[in-house]
């Protein structure tokens, strides 16, 4: 099966001149439209890989300029290798529009391009998929739909000449992948000896790619590290016109490392801001090459990671239970206040409990019945089993009560001409208010005997 590749074409300006060149050189031969393959500039870079990697590698520590023929031969493997991706897309899109004619239904159940091409180049003119073998190329799921809409499809057998045009086009497009293949295991050799600390953190191939679209490891070294987690991404999405489907927008080539793939959905965030970090500071250690040439410091960054990411996974810590406090060795003794007085009232030792525990010397204490239970001083002196009980607070609020019980009929100063006073001597009584006494004084000197007898001496 063909691999996804991050840096497919994204740009819709070469998309629309891809597309253009298509239509312009409709009936004429793949060549006249994908003229990398064989182009100087990639013979002449393949044998130069060639050659380099029949060369053994420096020793380890070897400080190596960015002007040295191995650095250069990189960056130019890079840039290659992302033209020979776009050189598989536009034989891609060659393929698809003429061999539509046969197969329309292929191109929905088969979007990557590299396995539409195999199954081009295996399926031909055939109109029953058994005879042909995609087991290694598609799922059995695939296989299946195939089946059925090949067999009930609207499409045409190719004609000869058509066929072998298509023919020629996937084989080139399979000619090219074989060629990145082999520029991108060179880059992979190399990222150990260049960059091992961002080999290690990342791996080689995600490595490589950021060393060439930087242009260098010291380019990319003085990136910041809030650039980086945004650099290979989409241009459509960085643009704003991918859609609303698309939610990764901010996701480069750095989010296709091992260690953000691996994390869960809702931490793949977070996992890839806490490695752009780390591979900022792994590139300017690369790009110094003082220290960390087996890749220490990205074998070191790379553990804290994934350690990060499992401990984002563990679950809340439980509530414990808290403690209670240690209990006081000794109570504090309340000399007063209101609740103190009321607990004293309540838990007091009364006299009657006072007299039950006495006794007397000679006497023969009384007991409740056969119980055994002694009844100490109680009614040792009147012969009764009641004590007076102790005019308490409580008692003195009852007296009170008992006392103003009928209100205001035992008193002599309530409202109204004259009120009835209980006397155990006389009985019933009726008692001038204070009221009318007032009134008496005030007439007293009008209507009095010495008044009138004042007034007849006055007429006289």
């Amino acid at each position: 099966m063909g691999d996804q590749d991050d840096l497919m074409l994204s740009d819709e300006m070469i998309e629309k001149k891809q597309i253009e060149l298509i239509n312009k050189h409709k009936d004429a031969p793949i060549e006249s439209i994908a003229k990398l393959n064989n182009s100087n500039k990639l013979t002449s870079l393949l044998t130069r890989v060639k050659n380099q990697m029949i060369k053994s590698l420096p020793e380890k520590g070897v400080k190596t300029g960015q002007d040295s023929e191995e650095h250069k031969l990189i960056v130019e493997c890079n840039q290659m290798a992302q033209e020979i991706q776009h050189e598989i897309y536009l034989i891609h899109k060659f393929v698809r529009e003429r061999y539509s004619k046969k197969f329309p239904e292929l191109e929905s159940s088969v979007q990557n391009p590299l396995d539409y091409i195999n199954c081009v180049k295996r399926i031909k003119n055939e109109n029953d998929l058994i005879n042909v073998q995609l087991n290694d190329l598609l799922p059995k799921s695939t296989i299946m739909v195939l089946l059925v809409t090949l067999s009930s499809t609207a499409g045409k057998n190719l004609t000869q000449e058509e066929l072998m045009r298509v023919i020629d086009a996937c084989d080139m497009g399979l000619e090219l992948d074989l060629h990145k293949k082999n520029i991108l295991h060179y880059l992979e050799s190399r990222m150990t000896y260049i960059a091992p600390n961002l080999s290690v953190l990342m791996g080689s191939s995600i490595a490589s790619k950021l060393i060439g679209i930087a242009g260098s490891i010291q380019q990319l070294a003085n990136i910041p590290a809030g650039h980086l987690q945004t650099l290979g991404a989409d241009k459509k999405a960085l643009a704003g016109f991918s859609g609303m489907s698309n939610r990764k927008f901010q996701m480069g080539l750095i989010s296709q490392c091992d260690i953000v793939k691996k994390a869960p959905p809702f931490l793949q965030v977070k996992a890839l801001r806490t490695l752009t970090g780390r591979v900022s500071i792994a590139a300017r250690v690369d790009a110094q090459q003082d220290s960390s040439f087996y890749g220490e410091t990205g074998r070191q960054y790379r553990d804290e990671i994934l350690a990060k990411i499992e401990k984002w996974q563990e679950p809340p810590p439980q509530k414990q239970d808290k403690a209670l406090p240690a209990p006081e060795e000794g109570k504090r003794t309340k000399r007063g206040g209101k609740k103190a007085r009321l607990y004293k009232q309540k838990y007091g030792v009364t006299d009657f409990q006072k007299a039950k525990n006495r006794m007397s010397f000679g006497v023969e204490e009384k007991t409740i019945g056969e119980s055994g239970i002694g009844l100490g001083m109680i009614g040792g002196e009147s012969g009764k089993v009641r004590l007076v009980a102790q005019e308490r607070g409580i008692l003195k609020k009852k007296k009170l009560e008992q006392k103003n019980y009928g209100g205001s009929m035992t008193s002599a100063s309530t409202s109204g001409l004259a009120s009835v006073a209980i006397t155990p001597v006389q009985g019933l009584q009726l008692s001038i208010t204070q009221n009318i006494r007032e009134q008496d004084n005030k007439t007293e000197k009008y209507f009095s005997s010495s008044s009138f007898k004042n007034k007849r001496k006055l007429e006289q």
